[in-house]
Formats: structure tokens, C-alpha cells, sequence
């Protein structure tokens, strides 16, 4: 398939992980209880990158009529989340501004029960069971508190590799080539696509791009990469915040309360000190190489722990030579259109 080895920069763990997304969404979903992955679909990259192509790869193989549109205020109210009664997937071909509605959102992704209106019809309570499949080229603005439920939630695969001479005709290829790439995904296990999902940020581009996005809703961590890329011990409370604040301004960005700065602080996890008098001191990581952005994300184990926590996902042994899943008597052989 080389329009997915074009997309991903011929990256086969990332091919792998959008292989495995493709059979979860494919498999039947228990609409009675929460998923057993608590994973919305995130593709990020810039126009022509093949964003597109993969999205209408996932809508052909689920059925347009399966296909719920969505988009950031479809989770905001009874009346939006109601046009994804009965879908498989809701998805948003081209995400951007502010999302609102994280609350419904996070429950949305996890299966839990919304409050959903339809037409002529009264409110009620109901599980959506679909998944969430979004494509933004620039990350979208979200509230500046409460997202910890969120950033565990988002699996944002990165389109960095846009083609040097798009195909026109790349849609109609990859149409005639459908039953193949069913094949290929559906090849995969369920429990396998599950894992693979799960502990995505244990690839090396998702990491990235997972991080990248993190920073951007959150300019207080951001400060603290920019400021103290290697670390430094014994930094007084009042001066990290003052440097916090500084910061913020020159980068346009409003600064958050003192207080709020000390909580963040506390989420991290980064160690602090009281002296006898009541002074704060902050042993503040190497944010760069020291700080395990994806385990607190949630979306990798943790580096250090029991052996079952530290060793990451295995990719499945039943790959086709090019890393794309068994071997398809006609593999998808097109280059990405704009």
C-alpha cells in the first residue's frame, strides 16, 4: 500500500496502529456497557498530507449511511448528540475552533450514557457506541481546565509526509481496492487492535505529536519546557511563577492564577519542598528527556515499574512484507492526492 507508506513516511508501527483503528471500527460494538478502549481517532497534518484519503477509506469501509457528521458543537447538546443515534463512527472531516463540550465528548468516546434528543421526541438518557474519528490541521482550542479526561482520551496520529505529485485518481484506486483493504484490516485481532490503541503513544511519532498538542492547550507546561529544558533544583514558588507569568505575556497568552499554577504543579507530580517558614521550593525535571509526557498521558506504560507495565504492545507477526497487515492480492499501490 503505498499511499499509506507515502502518509506516515513508510513509518510501519504507525501504519500498524491505523490498521488497527480500521478493525476496531469495523468490530460490532456492546452499546450496553463502556468501551474497553477509551480512544478517539485524531488525524493531524497539514492540506494534501492524505488525511482525506484515509478518512474516506474509514467511510467507505463502514458505509456513508453508518456515518454520523460531527463536529466541535455536536457535543454540546441533546439535539447533536442525537444525530449519532444508530452511527458506527462520527467524524468530522476538518475540525477547528473551540471545542466546548469536553464533558460529553470524554463521554462519548468512553460509551457512556449522554443525553441525546430527537426530533419530536423527548430527551433521554442513551449510549452512543461509536467512535470518534477527527481531522484538523491545526490543533483546535479547548477550555483551559478540566481536560485531564480528554488528553488520556485523544489518540492523534500525525500526516507529515505529503506527497511530491499527487494523484488525482488516488480515491477511485483505493475504491477498486476495498475488499483488500478489509482483508487487511479485519486480518488484525481484536484484542491485538485493542492493545495497539491503548498503548499508542508507545510509537514514537504518536509520543510526539501527542505531546505537541498537550503544550499547545497548555502554555503553563510549555513554560516550564522553554524555561527549564534540563531541569534545575531548589526553585523558589514565587520566582517559578513569577517567570510563569513573564512568560505567558510574551507569548500572548493570559496568565492563570497562582493558585491554579500551584495545582498544575501538584498534577505533574514535581517535587517540592517547605521550609520551616512556609517557603515553597520546586525541584523542577529535565522536561525534555526526564518528564514521561506519554505515561502521564496515559497513552504508554510507565518506563519504570512491574515488567507487565514497562514492556510496550508487540505488533502483530502477520504483516505483509511492506508492514502493512497479510499480503493482499492487490495492494492499494497509489501515491496521496491533495
Amino acid at each position: 500500500m503505498r499511499y499509506l507508506g507515502q502518509a506516515t513516511g513508510e513509518d510501519q508501527q504507525l501504519q500498524q496502529l491505523l490498521r488497527a483503528w480500521c478493525k476496531w471500527i469495523l468490530s460490532p460494538k456492546d452499546r450496553t456497557r463502556k468501551s474497553p478502549i477509551e480512544k478517539s481517532l485524531d488525524l493531524v497534518g497539514r492540506k494534501g498530507s492524505g488525511k482525506g484519503t484515509f478518512l474516506d477509506i474509514l467511510m467507505q469501509l463502514v458505509g456513508e449511511e453508518n456515518c454520523g457528521v460531527s463536529s466541535p458543537d455536536t457535543f454540546s447538546t441533546p439535539e447533536g448528540l442525537g444525530q449519532l443515534i444508530d452511527k458506527k463512527m462520527a467524524i468530522d472531516t476538518d475540525t477547528s475552533g473551540y471545542m466546548p463540550g469536553i464533558g460529553n465528548f470524554n463521554k462519548v468516546v468512553s460509551n457512556e450514557p449522554v443525553g441525546i434528543k430527537k426530533l419530536f421526541k423527548d430527551k433521554s438518557m442513551q449510549r452512543l457506541g461509536v467512535v470518534v474519528v477527527r481531522s484538523y490541521n491545526d490543533f483546535i482550542s479547548v477550555p483551559s481546565s478540566g481536560t485531564e479526561g480528554l488528553d488520556r482520551r485523544l489518540c492523534v496520529v500525525p500526516f507529515r509526509f505529503p506527497p511530491t505529485t499527487p494523484d488525482q485518481d488516488l480515491d477511485i484506486k483505493l475504491r477498486a481496492e476495498l475488499s483488500g483493504i478489509f482483508a487487511w484490516a479485519w486480518g488484525l485481532s481484536t484484542v491485538e487492535a485493542q492493545t495497539l490503541i491503548r498503548w499508542s503513544g508507545s510509537i514514537d511519532a504518536v509520543k510526539e505529536a501527542s505531546i505537541e498538542r498537550f503544550l499547545n492547550d497548555h502554555p503553563e507546561v510549555k513554560y516550564l519546557v522553554d524555561a527549564y529544558p534540563s531541569g534545575q533544583d531548589s526553585v523558589q514558588a514565587f520566582s517559578l511563577y513569577e517567570g510563569y507569568v513573564n512568560w505567558a505575556k510574551g507569548n500572548g497568552h493570559k496568565p492563570c492564577s497562582n493558585t491554579k499554577f500551584g495545582t498544575l504543579m501538584n498534577e505533574l507530580g514535581i517535587p517540592h519542598s517547605k521550609t520551616n517558614g512556609g517557603v515553597i521550593f520546586y525541584n523542577v525535571p529535565d522536561m525534555v528527556k526526564g518528564f514521561d509526557f506519554a505515561a502521564y498521558l496515559r497513552i504508554a506504560p510507565r518506563s519504570e515499574g512491574p515488567e507487565s507495565t514497562k514492556t510496550p504492545p508487540k505488533r502483530t507477526q502477520t504483516q505483509s512484507p511492506r508492514g502493512l497487515g497479510p499480503t493482499l492480492p492487490n495492494p492499494p499501490c497509489a501515491e496521496p492526492r491533495a
